[in-house]
């Protein structure tokens, strides 16, 4: 979590006038990054067997 606070500060340093705009283009970045791993991650479990 400590990264994503960084990431956050660097961008409302490049542009602060921006800053509700860059914060909510980067939360949903990572949101749709968390939902692209559940996504493998659940297609990865369906399509192996990982139980006998």
């Amino acid at each position: 979590m400590h990264r994503y606070h960084t990431v956050q500060s660097y961008f409302i340093q490049k542009a602060p006038g921006s800053s509700n705009l860059i914060l909510s283009l980067n939360t949903s970045i990572v949101h749709l990054g968390l939902a692209a791993g559940a996504g493998a991650g659940g297609f990865m479990v369906n399509t192996t067997f990982t139980l006998q």
